[in-house]
């Protein structure tokens, strides 16, 4: 199902600054550079061999770039892999707030896709329990 690595996303404060980095300590001159207002960012980006580094600075202080850069500090944003078929690859959404929800994420995932070996899960719980341990009005 993936080909292989297409580019990875880094969040940046400083886009000069690390376009500096990357071209002294790593010889790397920008393959392009572009501002996308509707997300708030400007961006460079750099080809390493086959993948493409991206780095993004956010351009609005309510940017998703700089959200994130708040909550978790400068770092890999995304990580975009390239494959066969985006219709098969696509995830399997599920709204994990929702009692019930995860049980059915695996039932949808597992009919589309057949074992599930390998589950992402981007959501945050903060209760200090065990997954049994909380309650349906916690969830």
């Amino acid at each position: 199902m993936i080909k292989k690595l297409s580019h990875m996303g880094f969040a940046v404060k400083d886009l000069d600054a690390a376009v500096r980095l990357y071209h002294d300590v790593f010889g790397l001159r920008p393959l392009h550079r572009w501002h996308a207002a509707d997300d708030g960012m400007e961006a460079v980006s750099f080809q390493v061999g086959d993948v493409e580094i991206e780095l993004m600075q956010p351009t609005t202080e309510d940017s998703p770039i700089a959200r994130f850069i708040a909550k978790r500090g400068e770092g890999i944003h995304h990580v975009a892999y390239k494959v066969d078929d985006v219709g098969e690859a696509l995830h399997v959404n599920a709204d994990l707030a929702e009692a019930g929800e995860p049980e059915r994420l695996i039932d949808e995932a597992e009919a589309r896709l057949g074992q599930v070996d390998v589950l992402v899960n981007n959501v945050g719980v903060a209760y200090q329990r065990t997954f049994e341990e909380v309650t349906d009005a916690q969830w």
